[in-house]
């Protein structure tokens, strides 16, 4: 949808000159998830560097959670897994420019596979915009045909 309005064009415009998000950002948002891991009959499977080991300690992983030896990483035990498990978290940054405050929200994924190293991903979903005299308006990724505008 284009922007028609002035309050769609300047949204627009700001927009277009925020910075990209640090790389500080991103590791940070990777610190949201837990570490996990998966256990089958005879081995422990880190879903963080996809290393395993036999499992020697049994119940005890089960309750206070194992230790990888591979990354040094503290895990935690993942009920009901498939073949693979996804989780995601929204965070947001508070930022101004020219005067107008903006909530810049994202999506951070991780993506974990047995035998495999974890996937992180973030991406900007929406961003609020809020200006001098008190209307709004929001910038959003498409999640369907009507548009991604909404102004109030």
């Amino acid at each position: 949808m284009k922007p028609k309005t002035k309050l769609e064009k300047r949204t627009v415009e700001l927009s277009s000159r925020l910075p990209e998000i640090t790389d500080k950002h991103r590791n940070w948002s990777i610190t949201l998830f837990y570490k996990h891991f998966v256990r089958t009959k005879h081995k422990i499977y880190c879903l963080e560097c996809g290393h395993d080991w036999k499992d020697s300690s049994g119940l005890v992983s089960s309750l206070a959670g194992a230790y990888c030896p591979n990354c040094e990483a503290e895990l935690k035990e993942v009920k009901g897994y498939k073949s693979g498990r996804t989780e995601q978290d929204y965070w947001a940054i508070l930022d101004t420019i020219e005067g107008v405050q903006v909530v810049r929200m994202f999506i951070a994924y991780k993506h974990m596979k047995k035998n495999n190293p974890v996937h992180h991903f973030t991406t900007e979903v929406m961003q609020h915009f809020i200006f001098e005299n008190g209307k709004a308006c929001s910038l959003a990724k498409a999640t369907n045909p009507t548009g991604s505008y909404y102004c109030n």
